[in-house]
């Protein structure tokens, strides 16, 4: 039996998190969850997604520089 693809949603906004993961799951996709960059980071080393949803705003980091330094270690992501 095929893995459901794995979706990390990363976002401050809990309405926003509830909402994504909700409508994703409904799609069958597996979905985890992360409210901050740094939350986002522990997630990704302990398990690749096969797609990120990353806001650009982020209490602890710059989502576009996280981008950066998530791609440098695994730039198919």
């Amino acid at each position: 039996m095929k893995r459901p693809r794995q979706i990390l949603v990363v976002d401050d906004e809990a309405n926003i998190r509830k909402f994504l993961k909700k409508s994703l799951e409904r799609d069958g996709y597996e979905v985890r969850l992360a409210g901050t960059g740094e939350e986002a980071l522990t997630s990704l080393e302990d398990e690749r997604p096969d797609l990120l949803v990353l806001d650009v705003w982020l209490p602890d980091a710059n989502g576009m520089d996280l981008l950066s330094d998530i791609r440098r270690t695994d730039p198919d992501l």
